[in-house]
């Protein structure tokens, strides 16, 4: 693309951006927010639940970005700053029954880099939450899954990909009015596509926890 081409696109990706909401952050980390967002999700109390019809909702669009450093590097040669443009497409579905109901959102982007076009990259961030409730108990699994690009570090001057899947179940039962139980788990699993990351930093792991809850009267 020539000068003027690339010039043409800068100055729509900087019109288009302007237009946008800002609750997008910079290209270090677009899609914060989703993640801030979702995490509030996870966090909302058992039932019970508001019954709603099937919502589905879509947003795309542009956000274009200045970073004066891509790889995060100190000082030096690896220190390089370049100018980003990022579509973006994000879809959220809703549905609530009086004991059940589902929650998923997706959001894609692709980092277009201006100079170093050898690191340019796609991420999607896709997260899905089931929940059925009763009068005594309330059971929900949810997994959130990431495909994000990350800088290297100091190392290589480059961007690393990795996949991150986080399934979290969750079972919670009432002994009484005001005693109840609540068993909670967390399975992470992490892959790097660069091999020399997949050897030292792939992992699975979980954890499990287990609260006894007195609420007063």
């Amino acid at each position: 693309m020539g000068k003027l081409g690339m010039g043409a696109v800068t100055a729509a990706a900087v019109a288009v951006f302007a237009l946008l909401p800002s609750r997008e952050a910079a290209a270090q980390d677009f899609g914060q927010a989703w993640i801030d967002r979702i995490t509030h999700e996870l966090e909302q109390e058992r039932g019970p639940l508001a019954p709603k019809p099937l919502d589905v909702t879509g947003t795309a669009g542009v956000n274009y970005a200045y970073d004066n450093n891509i790889f995060l590097a100190d000082t030096g040669p690896g220190k390089k700053k370049d100018s980003i443009v990022i579509p973006f497409l994000q879809v959220d579905l809703n549905y609530a029954e009086p004991r059940f109901d589902i929650e998923a959102s997706f959001l894609g982007n692709y980092k277009r880099y201006f100079k170093e076009t050898n690191v340019s990259d796609d991420e999607e961030r896709f997260f899905f939450r089931a929940r059925q409730t009763s009068a005594r108990w309330n059971f929900e699994i949810s997994e959130i899954f990431l495909n994000v690009s990350d800088p290297a570090g100091l190392l290589f001057l480059n961007r690393v990909s990795r996949i991150v899947s986080t399934t979290v179940p969750k079972i919670a039962f009432d002994i009484g009015r005001q005693w109840a139980l609540e068993v909670a788990g967390n399975i992470m699993v992490v892959r790097y596509q660069d091999p020399a990351f997949s050897a030292a930093q792939e992992n699975n792991n979980f954890t499990v926890d287990l609260n006894a809850i007195y609420r007063t009267p």
